[in-house]
């Protein structure tokens, strides 16, 4: 084994001629990245499985709803905290691990008193049961945010087989508890009682691990000022990213979001795969990218990226059709929808550009990107969601990722 090892290091440095890449990062990076992936892949297609043979469309595109309206809390809770995080655990400083969540966990009381609000909305408006699930969110959420920083803090130290470890137990341990209440009830409230309950017992356990692991207490002067300024970049970005289901929700019904998430939610698990963006921004943290040899070698890569990620997208729009007759037959209608949005697949290598910002800490092009992208997608789905549906979501998420990575390469270029 140590010969083999050796003899496929030795062909890794010679590739590096060619390639212009540290391979032997990539490929330990990688390896674990696609281990992660594949483990949560399997865990999700799972979940889907069973809510699609369980449960029915209304309550998948209830559970659906409830997680949007979750994820847009996000905004009060400090999203930019997890870019933030990698970049100073990879910088050296692991006491930020602690600061991190202590913030994060602080800045979240006001996401709990917006859950609050939704929950005594319900109630009023006579929904009882949804009114129950958003005042669970309320109480559970400035936790299980502030203990899944666990998982930034192994990418910033790019201790990728721990980081892909962890990932999986705390995914198999939620999805897991919420598998096990659709074999026994049809509740949402108790689905989402045992959802939380999953996330801060799996979250907490995995983040006590996490500290003791760390080699100093050292905390980045900039975490907090940086994490803010991500945090302020990102609002808009966090609601083009939930609000499509939100208003597919409120305009198509129920069923209309359960057949458009079991659209595009296996085409980005498919894309979450992919470890550009987890690869590059502890690599770009390190080594300064903002000189006109290091842009070259950047766009090198991008183009080499390409020739995966082109022919990945053919084969999942191909392929969509015979893997949804064998596991969601109930929802065949979806695969028509699958062809488009592997686009964003095609276009991932671009991601680069983006990560490049953000490890030069070049805030004010950070900044326009973050505002104008997300602008033009909310508006988008404003105009677009009710004229066509679930065609008018899938347009303008196409639409605002290549806009995302045309401002991306213009900062980059001038950077």
């Amino acid at each position: 084994m140590d010969r083999a090892k050796r003899y496929i290091k030795q062909w890794l440095r010679w590739s590096e001629r060619y390639t212009k890449t540290d391979m032997v990062y990539v490929a330990s990076g990688s390896f674990w990245v696609a281990v992660r992936s594949g483990g949560v892949m399997v865990i999700s297609l799972g979940s889907m499985t069973a809510f699609a043979h369980l449960a029915t469309q209304e309550l998948y595109g209830e559970y659906q709803y409830v997680l949007s309206m979750i994820g847009l809390m996000f905004i009060f809770g400090l999203p930019g905290m997890k870019s933030a995080l990698v970049r100073s655990v990879a910088r050296g400083y692991e006491g930020s691990l602690s600061a991190a969540s202590k913030e994060t966990f602080l800045w979240s009381g006001m996401a709990t008193l917006v859950l609050g609000g939704v929950s005594g909305w319900y109630v009023f408006q006579g929904n009882t049961e949804l009114g129950a699930v958003f005042a669970l969110a309320a109480l559970a959420f400035p936790l299980k945010g502030a203990v899944q920083l666990f998982v930034q803090h192994w990418e910033g130290r790019q201790q990728f087989g721990v980081w892909s470890i962890s990932y999986i137990v705390f995914q198999f341990v939620t999805m897991g508890s919420v598998v096990t209440a659709l074999f026994f009830t049809d509740s949402l409230v108790t689905i989402f009682a045992l959802f939380f309950g999953a996330q801060i017992i799996a979250g907490s356990a995995l983040y006590i691990v996490a500290v003791r692991s760390r080699k100093n207490n050292d905390v980045d002067p900039g975490l907090i000022s940086f994490s803010r300024h991500l945090s302020v970049m990102s609002v808009l970005g966090t609601i083009a990213g939930r609000i499509d289901r939100i208003i597919l929700w409120h305009f198509m019904g129920p069923i209309d979001l359960a057949v458009y998430s079991f659209a595009r939610d296996p085409v980005n698990k498919v894309q979450g795969a992919l470890p550009i963006q987890t690869l590059a921004l502890p690599k770009l943290s390190r080594n300064r990218v903002d000189s006109p040899g290091r842009k070259k070698k950047v766009f090198q890569k991008i183009i080499m990226l390409f020739a995966v990620t082109v022919p990945l997208a053919g084969v999942v729009a191909l392929g969509a059709p015979f893997v949804y007759a064998i596991l969601f037959p109930q929802y065949t209608e979806a695969v028509q929808y699958i062809p488009l949005l592997t686009v964003p697949i095609m276009l991932l290598p671009l991601s680069i550009l983006g990560s490049s910002l953000t490890a030069e800490m070049k805030t004010q092009s950070m900044y326009i990107t973050r505002t104008v992208v997300p602008i033009v997608t909310i508006v988008l789905f404003l105009i677009l969601v009710p004229l066509a549906g679930i065609w008018g979501v899938i347009f303008s998420v196409i639409i605002s990722q290549v806009l995302s990575h045309m401002l991306s390469l213009y900062f980059f270029w001038r950077m």
